[in-house]
């Protein structure tokens, strides 16, 4: 059963599909310029945040609510206390929005002592919630979702970011990786959580993985950082895979670039 926590984040959740759903459909998309464009985006981050505040309001989760759609690794730790707080992106992928590009995402997470307890991740252009609790399992509109059983290395999707790109291209696509390199990260951290795609590799971590990557691991999925060890808000890097055969791979190729730590 999901916990009452992570109950809570579901309420806000649905309210802010419901908020953004009318904001794209009342909206004709359509800039004069790119400032237009800009005031859109901000006006639509704010009415998403006073929807959530709202609803987090009712059960007294609005006073520790933690902005990090604009944070990097580096100055989040500054923000987070050992106490509970509500950690939450709304639409980091500014371009794509702007755009009318379906790939963007809203993430909500309850942080406690520095952990990522309960997460939500909604894809408004989907209609769907993807949520998980520590220990409880990861669900998509309350179904519960599980990583890809593919296992062969002729057939699997490997995303890349826009570093990580430059670094193992060849190297993955030469072990019959199909790679992409998608608009959203956190959107293809829920796709290796869905078993859309079967691994991910991104040398450019931000806080709002850890909110997608709670739901994969929950779904099934092997997550470490540099260090091989589990995601923090200080960690710089993230591999993510269904299967140990990939992990292995990517991991060998990590090290061979001095990107993640060599351990016995």
């Amino acid at each position: 059963m999901l916990n009452s926590a992570l109950n809570i984040l579901l309420k806000g959740a649905f309210s802010l599909l419901e908020e953004a759903k009318h904001i794209s459909y009342s909206s004709s998309h359509k800039y004069r310029s790119i400032d237009d464009g800009n005031r859109f985006y901000e006006e639509t981050q704010l009415k998403l945040m006073d929807e959530l505040i709202g609803v987090l309001s009712k059960y007294d989760y609005h006073k520790d609510i933690l902005d990090i759609t604009k944070l990097t690794n580096k100055n989040i730790s500054a923000n987070l206390s050992n106490e509970k707080k509500v950690v939450v992106s709304l639409i980091p992928e500014k371009e794509a929005f702007i755009c009318d590009y379906p790939s963007y995402s809203i993430s909500i997470g309850i942080v406690e002592n520095f952990e990522i307890m309960s997460a939500v991740v909604v894809t408004p252009a989907t209609g769907e919630v993807f949520s998980a609790a520590k220990g409880v399992g990861a669900y998509c509109n309350n179904r519960r979702i599980r990583v890809s059983k593919i296992n062969s290395d002729k057939s699997w999707i490997c995303s890349l970011d826009n570093k990580s790109i430059s670094y193992c291209m060849n190297s993955i696509t030469q072990q019959g990786a199909k790679v992409i390199l998608n608009v959203s990260q956190q959107v293809d951290i829920i796709n290796l959580a869905v078993g859309k795609i079967q691994a991910l590799y991104f040398i450019e971590m931000l806080p709002l993985f850890n909110i997608g990557a709670l739901i994969a691991k929950e779904a099934g999925a092997i997550i470490i950082d540099e260090n091989k060890e589990n995601l923090s808000f200080s960690s710089k890097i993230m591999v993510g895979t269904c299967h140990r055969k990939f992990f292995k791979f990517i991991l060998k190729k990590a090290i061979n670039d001095k990107l993640i730590q060599h351990k016995a």
